[in-house]
């Protein structure tokens, strides 16, 4: 079939036609767009695969290949894609439909698009990519389905041409299979409007979170959307911001690299932060990457019996201070820090713990309510005891036990109630 038209001044035409409104990628109808330059800016930015199709009225293969257009399960194929339908024939009727979201009538064949749109989108098609539709006569080899990508390159043709040209009509059940196998082999259907939307979302957090140094934050917006394998500008935005975090991270990772050659602990547990603060950076992945061989060495199993040693003793040391710390009881905290500073000896946590009880030990005013608490708790158990003599009838040696809390503890408030004791015994 020949097109003597002016190609390229149609294409130029074609390009200024906007794309059809949105189509849920749930919904069965195929998302049809007004031109070719179009899809490919919607695939540029979201990812989509584009489905060139073209047929034309008349000749046999050709009026098949557009009832193969209706069949149900080409159609739930052919979601996933931007469909871009050729033909240079205006007479297929409309339908009520919407165009740009607004109502219009829409060709039978196409529904989203009206016919002048496929008239022109087949002369694009003959002008862009007459290496795949175009015959050595300069005829259009109908039909013909192909897929391009955002860059505009053919990356499947799954038929072109009539079998005057050298093709069958395809069957169903084989275009289904190009069609899926089309759509894996470009990693899936482009990003939902939703999808978009929210990539988008946190690309501007991520960017806020970089301006306020916030580089966790930031990595973590960031990591779904450079795991997308779509080579889309998101994509390339989202890995140049997680290029900043990652300059962020390589002097933290630096440093744990030459801590582990001096403390082993330290130098795992400060890889262990790069990986934890910049999640999905070349950083974090060299981090890891040191810290498993490290672990898997004999240096590295002794660290970790250290690490797993540490941490016990840094869940005791939290423990203590929620029990006594802030003041609570300074001196069960000195007993219970003297404790954890024996056990862990040699480990970060005993220092820990001795700093903080010197700490204690090196405030007047602490000491001094301990010295009192200490005090009080003493004369108390001599009390328990004095009243333990009197309840068994030694008074003789109950009044000794009291007159001795009065010398020993005077002051106490357990020596006041000593007293009150001692003297209903006269």
């Amino acid at each position: 079939m020949t097109h003597p038209r002016a190609a390229a001044l149609v294409l130029a035409a074609a390009a200024l036609l906007p794309v059809a409104a949105p189509v849920s990628a749930q919904e069965e109808a195929p998302r049809f767009c007004r031109s070719l330059r179009k899809a490919l800016e919607i695939a540029r930015e979201r990812g989509h695969p584009i489905l060139v199709w073209c047929n034309t009225d008349g000749e046999g293969d050709n009026v098949a290949d557009q009832d193969l257009m209706k069949d149900a399960g080409v159609r739930k194929a052919m979601r996933g894609f931007l469909v871009c339908y050729g033909n240079d024939k205006t007479g297929h009727g409309t339908v009520d439909g919407s165009i740009d979201g607004k109502p219009a009538k829409v060709c039978k064949l196409a529904p989203g698009i009206a016919c002048e749109d496929h008239k022109l989108i087949i002369d694009s098609v003959y002008t862009t990519y007459g290496d795949v539709a175009v015959n050595k006569n300069s005829e259009m080899k109908l039909p013909v389905h192909f897929v391009v990508d955002g860059d505009g390159k053919v990356v499947v043709t799954i038929n072109n041409g009539t079998r005057e040209s050298g093709f069958s009509k395809i069957e169903p059940g084989k275009l289904v299979d190009g069609l899926k196998g089309a759509l894996a082999k470009v990693g899936g259907p482009g990003l939902t409007d939703e999808q978009y939307a929210g990539f988008q979302k946190a690309l501007a957090a991520a960017r806020s979170a970089l301006d306020q140094k916030r580089m966790t934050e930031a990595a973590k917006a960031l990591i779904p959307i450079v795991s997308l394998t779509k080579n889309i500008a998101l994509v390339k935005d989202a890995r140049e911001l997680l290029g900043r975090v990652d300059k962020s991270a390589t002097p933290a990772l630096a440093m744990a690299q030459a801590l582990l050659k001096d403390d082993p602990v330290a130098g795992l547990a400060a890889l262990e932060k790069v990986i934890a603060d910049f999640p999905g950076t070349e950083s974090a992945a060299t981090a890891r990457k040191t810290a498993d061989a490290f672990r898997s060495s004999p240096e590295g199993r002794n660290a970790i019996k250290a690490m797993a040693r540490e941490k016990e003793g840094r869940a005791e040391l939290e423990k203590a201070l929620a029990e006594a710390g802030d003041g609570k009881d300074d001196g069960k905290l000195l007993r219970l820090l003297d404790s954890i500073a024996k056990r862990y000896d040699g480990a970060p946590v005993a220092a820990d713990a001795k700093a903080r009880a010197d700490a204690v030990r090196g405030d007047p005013v602490r000491m001094k309510a301990v010295e009192e608490a200490a005090a009080e708790r003493a004369a108390r158990a001599a009390l328990t005891a004095a009243k333990g003599l009197l309840d068994s009838g030694k008074k003789d040696e109950a009044a000794k036990a009291l007159q001795a809390i009065l010398e020993k503890h005077a002051g106490t408030k357990a020596a006041e109630e000593a007293k009150k004791i001692l003297e209903g015994l006269r």
